[in-house]
């Protein structure tokens, strides 16, 4: 199968009615094919990842503070992140969560968020 191919509008609607007709067994194979598809995804995400690098992600499901790490350790299914500004505080992140660098100093239209406990670190 191609991974670059884009799913058109049109290959989307086939795709669902093909999902709305297919019996138990066409489904479960489609299921596992798609979770096949996502732990390919995942992986090459984590692995994209190295120790050292710096990344940023947002306490409590992505609502909450901002928190500049660096990366010590790659776990089966997370990153293990030393936070920038704490010695003692180190969190398993889902690679998914994580940005790289520095978390941004001002709002702009990809981070239209208001970012209020932002230290000057991350400016």
């Amino acid at each position: 199968m191609n991974t670059k191919m884009k799913l058109t509008e049109t290959k989307m609607a086939q795709i669902t009615s093909d999902i709305l007709f297919a019996n138990r067994e066409q489904l479960t194979a489609m299921v596992q094919a798609i979770q096949h598809r996502r732990n390919t995804l995942d992986n090459a995400l984590k692995n994209s990842f190295n120790k050292g690098d710096k990344v940023w992600f947002r306490k409590d499901s992505g609502n909450g503070a901002v928190v500049n790490a660096i990366i010590i350790k790659r776990n089966p299914k997370s990153i293990q992140c030393h936070e920038l500004n704490n010695k003692y505080s180190i969190w398993n992140v889902s690679p998914s969560l994580l940005k790289r660098g520095h978390a941004p100093s001002y709002p702009s239209s990809e981070y239209s968020d208001v970012f209020p406990d932002r230290d000057s670190e991350g400016k």
